[in-house]
C-alpha cells in the first residue's frame, strides 16, 4: 500500500455551496488531529457532494478511508484525486495499490503504467515493478476471454473491469453503461453479461436481473458466477425452492477456471446456509483451487463462518486470521465474527456470514430504511406496529427472511428481531420467534428473551420447555412477567409523600449524615402513617447504612410479618437467609414472588437479584445464569447484570 505523508493543512476556500468550505474543512482538520476518523469521514463525504473539485477534500478522505479499512472509500477518494491530479505519481501509485487490493487487476496495472511515466523514488519503483509481471498474467487470461481476432481486446476488458468497480461503488447507471459498451461490441462476452445481472439487482430491477443470468446459461449451461447469482437472487428474495437446483449445480462443477469462481460458489452457497455444501466445495479447492482465494478476505470470512457452524474451529480461526490480515469491505464482521467466537458458549451469536441487509434485496432493504426512518421521527407503539404491519403485507419477502436471520443474522439482525417481536405481534414473526427460542443460534440471553415473547403471545408453554443453555439441552420453567414502569399512584398524604420522596432522593448515595436526615423524614412519616410498609422498609434500609444491622432486620421481618404480599422485604429477607446459608427459607419466600404476572420494574429487580444471589450460593452457576438472560431480557443495561456476570465468570 502507498504510504501515507504528514501534509500542511492549509486550506484555500473556493466555490459555494450549502456549507461554507473553510469551516468545514477546520472541522475535519481538527477530527483528524484527534484521529476522530468516523466524523472526519462524513464531514469530508458532504463536502466531496458539494466541492468536487477541491483537492483538500479528497486527499484528507483518502487518508480516513485508509485509516477506517474502507478499502472501496479509499479507491473512490484517489479516483477522484487523479482525476485532479492526473500526472501525479503518487496518487496514481495509491489508485493502483487500490484496485489492486480490491480485486481489479487490469486497472492496477493501467495505473501502475502511469505512475511509472513520473517522478518515483526507487522504492516506488520497485514496489509497482514486482506487482506488474503478475498483473500481466492476469491481462493474459483476460484476453483469453476473447475471440483471437478482437483486436481491442485491452480496451474491452479494461471497461468491462471498470464496470465490476462502478457496480461496487454503487454507480449502477456509470457501471450499465460501460458493461453495455462492451456487449455491443462482444454480445456473446459472458463476464460482462454476469456483471449486468448484478447490475439490474442492485439497481431494484429483479424480473431483468434473473432473466440475464438465465440467458447467461443458455450458452454455458454450468457457468459459476451466473449459477451464483441466481442462488443469490432467489434466496434474497425468499425463494430458496427456486435456488436449490442452481445450488446443486454449483457444487457438481468440480473443476472451475473462472476467475474468482470458488469465492462465487461459496458465497451462493452461504446465502442459502448450505455449510455442508460450502465445506464441500473448500475441500475440493483444497484439493486444486487456485491460488487467488488463499488471500481473497471474502473468500476466507465465507469459509470460516461455515466452518465455525460445522465445528471445525481450529480451521475457522485460521481462515478468519487470513480474513483479517488485509485491509477489506469484510474486515469488520470478519473480526466481529472472531470475538464472538473467542466468548463463552452462552454469549455467542453463531457464525454469520453476512451483515443484515445483505439478506434482503435492494428494493426491500430501501424500503425498510425508509419505513426506519420515518419511525425514528417519533410514533407510539400501536402506531409502530401498524406501519410495519402495512410494511410486511405490502413486502412479504421480509417476512420470509426472519429465519434465516435469527439463525445466522448475527448480533445486529437476532437482536433487532427479538426487539421487534416485543412491539410487533405478527404470526409469522411470532413463528419464527419461537423456532429461534428453541433453537441453538444467537446468545442465551437472547433465546431466554424470545421465549417471553412466545410465551406472552400464548405459542409456548412456561414449564418443562426444552432450550438450549450454557452449550447444552436442559428442561427449564420460563417466567414470563409483564414489567411497567409508570410510578405507583401514591396511598400517603402529600405530606408523607414528600418525606418519604426525599428520604428515598438522601438513600440513593447514602453516607452517614443522609441516612440520618433520611431517618428523621421516615421517622415522621412513620408517625403520621404506622400502616406504611414502604415507609417502614425504607426506615430499615436507612437504619441499615447506619450501621444498626440488628434493628434494621428486626424491623425488615416487622414489615413481612405484618405485610407478607410487600415484595421487597420479602426479597430482603431472602437474601438475608440465603447469606445465613438457609437456602429452604429463602427458596420459600421467593417462591410465591416467580407465580406473579405482573411487576413494577424495580420489584422485578429486587426478585431477579435476590433469586441469582441464591443460585450463585447453591453453586447452580447455570440457573444463575439463565436468570441473569431473563432479567437482561427486561432491563438489558442494568448495573446488577453486569456486576453479576462478571461474577459468575471468575468463579
Amino acid at each position: 500500500m502507498a504510504k501515507k505523508k504528514k501534509k500542511s493543512l492549509t486550506v484555500a476556500s473556493r466555490g459555494f455551496g450549502k456549507k461554507n468550505l473553510t469551516g468545514e474543512l477546520n472541522k475535519a482538520e481538527a477530527c483528524l488531529a484527534r484521529e476522530q476518523w468516523g466524523k472526519a469521514h462524513k464531514i469530508l463525504s458532504e463536502l466531496g457532494e458539494q466541492y468536487p473539485n477541491e483537492k483538500k477534500i479528497w486527499t484528507w478522505l483518502s487518508a480516513v478511508c485508509f485509516e477506517l479499512e474502507d478499502m472501496q472509500g479509499y479507491q473512490r477518494a484517489c479516483e477522484h484525486w487523479v482525476e485532479l491530479e492526473p500526472n501525479n505519481g503518487e496518487v496514481l501509485l495509491s489508485l493502483g495499490f487500490a484496485y489492486l487490493r480490491n480485486f481489479h487487476p487490469l486497472l492496477a496495472l493501467t495505473m501502475f503504467r502511469r505512475a511509472l511515466e513520473t517522478p518515483l523514488n526507487s522504492e516506488q519503483i520497485a514496489d509497482i515493478n514486482k506487482q506488474i509481471p503478475l498483473l500481466e498474467k492476469f491481462a493474459e487470461e483476460a484476453k483469453a476471454n476473447f475471440t483471437p481476432d478482437t483486436e481491442d481486446w485491452w480496451e474491452l476488458a479494461l471497461r468491462h473491469e471498470q464496470g465490476q468497480a462502478y457496480l461496487e461503488e454503487g454507480e449502477y447507471e456509470k457501471a450499465r453503461e460501460a458493461e453495455q459498451k462492451v456487449l455491443d461490441s462482444q454480445p456473446n462476452f459472458v463476464p460482462a453479461r454476469n456483471n449486468l445481472s448484478l447490475i439490474y439487482w442492485m439497481a431494484e430491477n429483479p424480473d431483468s436481473a434473473i432473466t440475464t443470468a438465465k440467458s447467461v446459461l443458455e450458452t454455458e449451461s454450468n457457468n459459476i458466477h451466473a449459477l451464483s447469482n441466481l442462488v443469490r437472487f432467489f434466496a434474497q428474495l425468499g425463494d430458496d425452492v427456486a435456488a436449490q437446483p442452481y445450488a446443486a449445480r454449483l457444487k457438481t462443477d468440480e473443476n472451475p477456471n473462472s476467475w474468482n469462481s470458488w469465492t462465487k460458489k461459496i458465497e451462493g452457497l452461504s446465502f442459502l446456509g448450505d455449510d455442508e455444501g460450502i465445506v464441500e466445495v473448500y475441500e475440493q479447492w483444497q484439493k486444486e483451487g487456485t491460488q487467488v482465494e488463499k488471500t481473497d478476505p471474502y473468500f476466507n470470512h465465507l469459509v470460516a463462518a461455515a466452518l465455525a457452524r460445522c465445528d471445525r474451529l481450529e480451521d475457522t480461526k485460521k481462515h478468519w486470521d487470513i480474513a483479517l490480515s488485509t485491509p477489506s469491505s469484510k474486515r469488520a464482521i470478519a473480526q466481529q465474527n472472531r470475538h464472538d467466537l473467542r466468548r463463552p458458549v452462552g454469549q455467542r451469536h453463531g457464525a454469520w456470514p453476512f451483515s443484515l441487509t445483505e439478506w434482503f434485496p435492494p428494493k426491500t432493504v430501501k424500503a425498510f430504511r425508509q419505513i426506519l426512518s420515518s419511525l425514528n421521527q417519533g410514533h407510539n407503539a400501536r402506531k409502530l406496529e401498524s406501519t410495519l404491519k402495512t410494511f410486511f403485507d405490502q413486502d412479504p419477502i421480509f417476512l420470509k427472511r426472519l429465519p434465516r436471520i435469527l439463525e445466522r443474522g448475527g448480533p445486529e439482525g437476532q437482536t433487532f428481531l427479538v426487539s421487534m417481536a416485543e412491539h410487533m405481534h405478527h404470526p409469522d414473526l411470532i413463528a419464527a420467534i419461537k423456532d429461534f427460542a428453541l433453537g441453538q443460534n444467537g446468545t442465551d440471553q437472547l433465546r431466554t428473551q424470545a421465549a417471553m415473547y412466545a410465551v406472552k403471545a400464548g405459542v409456548l408453554g412456561k414449564e418443562n420447555v426444552r432450550m438450549w443453555q450454557g452449550g447444552q439441552w436442559r428442561e427449564i420453567m420460563l417466567m414470563a412477567y409483564e414489567i411497567y414502569n409508570e410510578p405507583e399512584k401514591s396511598k400517603h398524604s402529600k405530606k408523607v409523600a414528600s418525606w418519604l420522596e426525599q428520604s428515598v432522593l438522601l438513600l440513593r448515595e447514602p453516607s452517614k449524615a443522609t441516612a440520618q436526615e433520611a431517618e428523621e423524614l421516615l421517622q415522621k412519616a412513620i408517625a403520621a402513617e404506622p400502616e406504611a410498609p414502604d415507609v417502614m422498609f425504607n426506615l430499615a434500609a436507612a437504619q441499615l447504612y447506619l450501621g444498626r444491622e440488628l434493628e434494621a432486620k428486626a424491623l425488615i421481618h416487622q414489615v413481612h410479618e405484618r405485610f407478607p404480599d410487600y415484595l421487597f422485604a420479602r426479597t430482603t429477607l431472602a437474601k438475608f437467609h440465603t447469606q445465613n446459608r438457609d437456602f429452604e427459607a429463602a427458596e420459600a419466600l421467593l417462591a410465591p414472588i416467580r407465580k406473579l404476572d405482573r411487576f413494577h420494574a424495580t420489584e422485578f429487580d429486587a426478585l431477579m437479584d435476590a433469586q441469582i444471589e441464591l443460585e450463585v450460593a447453591k453453586k447452580n452457576y447455570q440457573g444463575a445464569q439463565t436468570w441473569i438472560d431473563m432479567w437482561a431480557g427486561a432491563a438489558p443495561h442494568h448495573p446488577q447484570i453486569a456486576r453479576w456476570e462478571s461474577r459468575i465468570q471468575q468463579i
